[in-house]
């Protein structure tokens, strides 16, 4: 999911939908069928469409009138039900969170990232910080109807530390991840970021993509069907990414072909590979406890954009402000 979606909706924001006649929300479907382009495969279909669509005129109420911070209206989303948003945000966590060793994988513990200056955790914070207007930030992307917003996470935050480290701005393949990826011994995370790249292309070891059968509690990529930050970040950390235009994007309609190993081998010298990721965390020993927002934010300011799961559910209708999902 991304947010272009949640924004481009029909102009109707906080208004209360149920002050509105049984004629006005009729009126109010065939304009979000038109902004949104909507096509219905039947009349029985298109008349299930609109059952939902009126079901959740009153969700989008209900949310407005909770004045969290945050304004609700029609997105592209509203003739889906819960359920069907929902499915589309495939994010795994783990409940039962393992330290990692310094040297699985890729991971670094946060603790040994400030110890080695790549983060100043004193550095005063300023008003504002935004890696877009610095050049770091590829354009917005859509994961349509397939499960992989782990993939698009992950590829958003190797994208900058890319640029900090080469000042290129290089788009990446989540395709590559979302059909290639599996990962075996990793558990999920919370605020994952990466290292800039080390001499980590070399290794031959490093190069191969991990066998899903050598652990039976692995925590595999599944495509379109979800995965983890975690597992995300030590894929690449082993095998790289190559370009998007190598490997362009074809999972919009919720299938994950066939890794094409042919095309991630053809395009390997152009492939950006990353020397670790960690965790974002104020004790590397208490991964539930998470992070200051102090701490998130130096990190921000020091390693580029930064890949975070968040609460979808209520994003299905998000016009703007600050959600404060639970």
């Amino acid at each position: 999911m991304n947010l272009s979606d949640l924004t481009d909706q029909v102009p109707v924001l906080a208004r209360q939908f149920w002050l509105k006649s049984g004629r006005q929300k009729l009126e109010l479907f065939e304009s979000f069928k038109r902004t949104h382009n909507k096509k219905y495969s039947s009349s029985e279909e298109e008349q299930k469409r609109l059952d939902i669509f009126l079901g959740n005129l009153d969700r989008i109420d209900e949310l407005n009138a909770k004045r969290n911070g945050a304004t609700y209206g029609l997105t592209k989303f509203a003739d889906l039900t819960k359920e069907e948003f929902s499915d589309r945000n495939k994010l795994q966590f783990e409940s039962n969170f393992q330290v990692l060793a310094d040297d699985t994988v890729g991971y670094v513990a946060f603790s040994d990232v400030i110890s080695d200056g790549l983060v100043d955790d004193s550095a005063k914070i300023p008003c504002e910080w935004d890696w877009r207007t610095k050049g770091a930030v590829t354009p917005v992307q859509n994961q349509g109807l397939c499960g992989d917003c782990f993939s698009f996470a992950t590829v958003g935050s190797v994208e900058g530390t890319n640029f900090l480290a080469t000042g290129n701005l290089v788009e990446l393949s989540e395709q590559e991840i979302t059909s290639c990826g599996t990962v075996d011994q990793f558990v999920s995370t919370i605020s994952p970021t990466i290292l800039s790249d080390e001499e980590n292309s070399d290794d031959e070891e490093s190069q191969r993509r991990l066998s899903s059968s050598s652990s039976s509690s692995s925590l595999e990529l599944n495509g379109c069907e979800g995965g983890s930050l975690a597992g995300a970040f030590a894929d690449v950390y082993q095998n790289g990414l190559v370009p998007a235009s190598a490997y362009p994007y074809e999972s919009f309609y919720g299938t994950a072909p066939a890794c094409d190993e042919a095309v991630v081998e053809s395009a390997s010298s152009e492939a950006v590979h990353i020397g670790g990721w960690t965790w974002i965390l104020d004790n590397d020993n208490d991964l539930d406890a998470g992070a200051s927002i102090s701490t998130i934010k130096r990190a921000l300011m020091s390693l580029g954009p930064i890949a975070v799961g968040i609460n979808a559910e209520q994003m299905q209708f998000y016009i703007g402000g600050v959600d404060h999902a639970s």
